[in-house]
């Protein structure tokens, strides 16, 4: 195991654990109100829930494959399966941040935009640097998982307050 890996143990334990505790919560709110996710007129509902479990799944999985016994360059390598996994789930989505909504505003959609190019941008750098074998990418991944962390929190905090409000008003 990369030595550099192993001073970075404890914090990606406790983003891991944090993480995965928090998709449970998630899972928890949306199944207390099923009928309005699965509802046709909450798709933009439905989406958001499906992008903070995405952004909760992508900071577990940063946290967790630096504790693997392994080189840099291996986890340059996850890094980069990573990068393909946030483009591949979130091609769908990405089209709804162009329409208009009366969900979100403009400079929300543009904001949404530019931490998904951010986000794509830093574990790709990330990836290929770790495949070089440097070590800074650590600290950003770092920076990124507890950002993923905070921004999705917020996220949901805002989908159970908006999965309340349809639900008092029908």
């Amino acid at each position: 195991m990369a030595s550099e890996l192993i001073d970075w143990r404890e914090f990606f334990v406790a983003t891991a654990t944090v993480a995965g505790a928090l998709i449970g919560l998630l899972f928890v709110a949306v199944s207390l109100h099923m009928r309005t996710f699965t509802d046709d007129q909450n798709v933009d509902l439905r989406l958001d829930a499906r992008a903070i479990l995405l952004g909760y799944v992508v900071a577990m999985a940063v946290s967790l494959f630096p504790l693997i016994p392994q080189s840099l360059a291996a986890l340059g390598q996850e890094m980069l399966f990573v990068f393909v996994f946030i483009v591949v789930t979130s091609a769908r989505s990405l089209p709804t941040l162009f329409r208009s909504s009366a969900v979100y505003g403009r400079r929300s959609r543009w904001f949404r935009l530019a931490s998904f190019v951010f986000g794509c941008a830093a574990t790709l750098s990330g990836g290929l640097a770790l495949l070089a074998g440097q070590t800074w990418p650590l600290q950003l991944l770092a920076a990124s998982v507890m950002l993923l962390i905070v921004a999705s929190v917020l996220r949901t905090w805002d989908i159970v307050f908006r999965a309340a409000r349809v639900v008092t008003s029908t």
